[in-house]
């Protein structure tokens, strides 16, 4: 299904696939691949570089409201703090936001805007690198 799906998509993103994902209800699916993801593709993330900045989140943000739990499993935020984000935050914003601020606290001075570059570019969000 997904080989006919990417031979039948004009330009097959992973933003496509997620957003298709989403409408015919298979959020497991959405998570099963942020999981693969992470394990296969961001084994060895960008190292040193400039730290990621409150600034930097102002500019991404609005862009990634739909995306916040895809981005933040795969920049390894705990499932925990995904749910309790989703559960106390009211607004997308507000959950994107809080998203980026705890993985920016968990991960110190490895929390670059090199690797939350390298990260949107993983899921296909090359819109949003562009912002950065």
């Amino acid at each position: 299904m997904l080989i006919k799906w990417t031979e039948c998509t004009e330009k097959p993103t992973l933003k496509l696939l997620t957003d298709a994902l989403k409408d015919a209800k298979k959020i497991q699916l959405i998570d099963g691949i942020a999981d693969v993801l992470r394990q296969n593709s961001y084994r060895n993330p960008p190292q040193g570089g400039q730290p990621v900045t409150a600034t930097h989140f102002l500019r991404i943000t609005n862009d990634i409201v739909h995306d916040w739990k895809f981005i933040g499993r795969y920049l390894d935020v705990e499932e925990s703090i995904i749910r309790q984000i989703d559960k106390d935050s009211k607004t997308a914003r507000e959950k994107a936001s809080q998203m980026l601020i705890k993985w920016k606290q968990s991960n110190g001075n490895e929390a670059t805007l090199e690797v939350l570059k390298a990260a949107l570019q993983d899921v296909g969000r090359k819109d949003v690198v562009r912002k950065l």
